[in-house]
This record gives structure tokens, C-alpha cells and sequence, in this order.
């Protein structure tokens, strides 16, 4: 897909591995990362600024849309932070761009080597080199656009206490209204039936959770095989994988 010149442009920042993922594998599609050549820093375009009149409708769009990329970077790259804006520009008539907003952060560093190709034997013999598939990462996004359940989870990911009881609880609460019901969800098979009554009950448990937990009293009795933090992150990361892979990503 080739896009003319954009009239708006925001600053984007991050690790360095994330923003160059991004400028590879997410140049189709409507959310658009790209280097900058004025002074080497990366810029964020999207189609939905295309109906912008102000440089703060801008700038609140690719806030809610880097939050979902965000997301989604947690999740299939373990990305230590989130994607942040700076600076908006307008592309003016002089050729050259009007600057709205400037933020000035520290841009950090991860290293991450090469490009994932695939390599395919032919019936000749011959082994034939191709660019792998797109990521996931690029998969999900697309996903996100269009379909409001992921958005969600994505943001919340991406929040600072996605780890915590009440982040996780928020995030499967959102899968399951998704899919309809707590029995309709056990019937996906994403998980033991057992596991999830573990993982919610502990999630309300002030003796498990201690000041962490959902609730500020102890609502019923603790669960005799309370699930641990981590314990309760490996079954969430479970049930989120094969939701999104039920819906194509």
C-alpha cells in the first residue's frame, strides 16, 4: 500500500528495537512508523488523522492508538515501556513543517539483530530465501482496529499495573464479556474450569492478595489452593493467547 505525503505527523518514542519493528513490518497498514530524516528520530502517521483539523485532535488520537501498540509490543515482545509521543508537525505549504508540541525524552537502547527471513526448498533443489510472514504483532494491531474487545486489552496491557490482581481481573473480565459468559468461557476450553475459579477467587481474596486484592474485605472464605502471582499471569497469558487466535491473530 503506498501512502501519499501525510499532512500530520507526531513524534513517537520508545526502545529503539520496538520503533524499528515497527518501521519494518507495520509500513501497509494504518498505523505507520517511520524514520525521521531531519534528525534521525521516528515519526508515527495514521489514517485516522486524516480527519484532524487541530494538532490536539492529533495528538489525542495517537495517544489512544500508540496505548493499544503498546499493548500489543507488551505482549509479543516484552517491551520494557510504552510507546510515547513528542513533538506534532503539520506539513505547510512552504514545503516544510509547523511544530505544535514538543516533548523531549530520553530515547533508550536494545539491540535486536536482523530480519527473519524463510527459507524454502523448491522441487529443483534449489533453497529460495523469502521475507517471513508478517509478525503477530502486525496481525493484532490490525485486529485492534477494528475490533473494540482487543483495543481494550491491548490498553490495558499496557497499563503500569497490568501485572498486578486488579489489572489482570480487568483484562479477563474483558475476554469474557467477549465471549459472553463465565460458563461460555469454560466451554472455550482456554484453561481448566478449576484454574479460572482460582485464578478469580484469589484475584477477591484479601489473605491471598494481602492490600493488592480486588475486594477490601474478605468476602467468602479463602481458597484452601490459591493460585500465586505468577501462577495467576501464566493462566491470563494463556486465555489471551487463544482468544486472540480464536478471532484469526
Amino acid at each position: 500500500m503506498n501512502h501519499s505525503p501525510e499532512l500530520w505527523q507526531v513524534e513517537v518514542q520508545g526502545w529503539s528495537s520496538d520503533l524499528e519493528h515497527l518501521v519494518r513490518h507495520f509500513a501497509s497498514t494504518p498505523y505507520r512508523v517511520s524514520k525521521d530524516e531531519r534528525d534521525g528520530g521516528f515519526l508515527y502517521e495514521s489514517d485516522s488523522f486524516a480527519a484532524c483539523q487541530t494538532a490536539e485532535e492529533v495528538l489525542k488520537l495517537a495517544n489512544d492508538e500508540l496505548c493499544v501498540l503498546s499493548g500489543v509490543l507488551k505482549m509479543m515482545r516484552d517491551s520494557p515501556e510504552p510507546l510515547r509521543t513528542g513533538a506534532v508537525y503539520r506539513r505547510n505549504a512552504a514545503g516544510g513543517r509547523d511544530v505544535f508540541l514538543h516533548i523531549q525524552e530520553t530515547l533508550q537502547v536494545r539491540a535486536e539483530f536482523g530480519e527473519v527471513t524463510v527459507a524454502v526448498t523448491g522441487a529443483d533443489g534449489k533453497v529460495i530465501t523469502r521475507p517471513a510472514p508478517p509478525p503477530r504483532t502486525v496481525t493484532i494491531a490490525q485486529l485492534a482496529a477494528t475490533d473494540t474487545s482487543v483495543a481494550k486489552a491491548m490498553r490495558l496491557l499496557a497499563a503500569p499495573d497490568h501485572k498486578s490482581w486488579v489489572g489482570m481481573y480487568r483484562i479477563h473480565e474483558v475476554i469474557e464479556a467477549d465471549v459472553g459468559t463465565e460458563s461460555a468461557l469454560k466451554k472455550r476450553g482456554w484453561g481448566s474450569a478449576q484454574d479460572l475459579k482460582r485464578f478469580k477467587h484469589s484475584a477477591n481474596s484479601v489473605t491471598v492478595a494481602g492490600d493488592s486484592a480486588r475486594h477490601g474485605k474478605e468476602v467468602e472464605q479463602p481458597p484452601k489452593h490459591p493460585m500465586s502471582v505468577d501462577e495467576a499471569a501464566a493462566y491470563l497469558n494463556y486465555v489471551l493467547q487463544s482468544w486472540l487466535s480464536s478471532k484469526g491473530a
